[in-house]
Formats: C-alpha cells, sequence, structure tokens
C-alpha cells in the first residue's frame, strides 16, 4: 500500500436499501495494507437475511389477502365450521368477530390447508 496514511483505520461502512439505513459494519485497513472486512460480512449476512424474511412475510400477506378477497361460498363455509370446531362449541353473539379475528391471525399455509 502506497499511502500509510491509512495504516490502521477503521471506516464505518453504511449499508442502505431504498435511501434507508438497513445495516453498518466497519472495514479496517491491516499494517499490510490488507482488508478486514469480516465485520463488514456478517452485517451484510444479516441485513440479506432479514430483507429476505421481511419480502416473505409481506408477500404471505399478499397472498392471503388476495385469497380472502377472493374466497369462495363453499371456502368461507369450511373456514367458519373448522373456526366453529375451534371455539368448543360455545355459540354466542361474540362469534362473528372472534372469526374476523381468528382469520386475520391465520398463517397462509392453514388457510391454504383449510379451504383445500
Amino acid at each position: 500500500m502506497e499511502d500509510k496514511k491509512w495504516e490502521g483505520k477503521t471506516f464505518v461502512v453504511d449499508m442502505q436499501i431504498d435511501g434507508v439505513t438497513a445495516g453498518y459494519g466497519h472495514i479496517t485497513i491491516r499494517p499490510d495494507g490488507s482488508y478486514d472486512t469480516e465485520d463488514i460480512e456478517e452485517e451484510f449476512g444479516k441485513m440479506l437475511r432479514h430483507q429476505k424474511n421481511t419480502l416473505t412475510e409481506q408477500a404471505n400477506e399478499e397472498e392471503k389477502e388476495f385469497i380472502t378477497d377472493n374466497i369462495t361460498h363453499e371456502q368461507e363455509e369450511k373456514l367458519k365450521d373448522f373456526h366453529a370446531d375451534q371455539c368448543d362449541g360455545v355459540l354466542d353473539d361474540d362469534m362473528p368477530d372472534d372469526y374476523e379475528n381468528w382469520l386475520e391471525e391465520l398463517d397462509i399455509d392453514s388457510l391454504k390447508n383449510i379451504i383445500k
């Protein structure tokens, strides 16, 4: 490395996605001129895993919304029957509200299994 003024220096790298900071890491220049990038590589990996999980959650929510917006009468009856079975036979005025809350909390895989 020609210029020794950077030797031993550590630089903070701000990693952004769409202009929003998603993580940061450090790059250190060693005395021999090589770079220590282990920290930034680890942080970048964490950032990518987080983004993957976030995108997967968003895709699942969008798919669930599409399914529930386009559900057939038969599929809705299957869901209501399944929900009623989960209520241990208790029927009361709150059941329609419970059904809506239950449906909102239901994960995409369970939804697909019930309506198939």
